[in-house]
């Protein structure tokens, strides 16, 4: 079986198949490419088949334990707030000085938070005003993702 890649005047590929119109629309030009292996997407850019995409991981993940975090009297947003102050960032305010206006984000150290056991350390209070370990609150599950994290050190996309 013969397989066509159908291209536009800047050469971006406008659709890929076994059957081509004849004649092609104005403007529109075929390349004879080789048929898709099983699984392999199109590449515009490459104008080839591309990689076979990565079959979904199984990564672990951290689930807080909502009825855990009830007994012990702690609000669940005070375990998220927790988590986004000490791993990512948090917005308090606004102040006016010297006539600009500033944002205060409050946000851990890098060295403190750049380590999966770093969050053992991160502690939230509960309705009395007591201290409570984030780590006693979760619990380990497993999440099927696709690929690992990116150079960008973006997370995994969730299947």
């Amino acid at each position: 079986m013969r397989w066509f890649a159908v291209l536009d005047t800047d050469g971006k590929p406008v659709s890929v198949g076994t059957v081509l119109a004849d004649p092609l629309p104005k403007g529109l030009t075929a390349v004879e490419v080789d048929g898709p292996a099983e699984g392999r997407p199109w590449d515009a850019q490459a104008k080839a088949w591309g990689p076979k995409p990565e079959p979904p991981v199984i990564e672990p993940a951290k689930e807080i334990d909502r009825e855990k975090a009830m007994m012990q009297n702690v609000p669940v947003p005070n375990i998220f707030e927790s988590l986004q102050v000490y791993l990512g960032s948090l917005y308090v305010n606004d102040f006016n000085r010297f006539g600009r206006t500033y944002q205060v984000v409050a946000q851990a150290e890098a060295p403190f938070r750049d380590d999966a056991a770093d969050v053992t350390r991160i502690k939230t209070r509960n309705a009395k005003g007591e201290m409570v370990p984030v780590a006693s609150l979760a619990f380990q599950s497993t999440h099927p993702v696709r690929g690992g994290t990116t150079d960008r050190g973006q997370e995994p996309i969730p299947v």
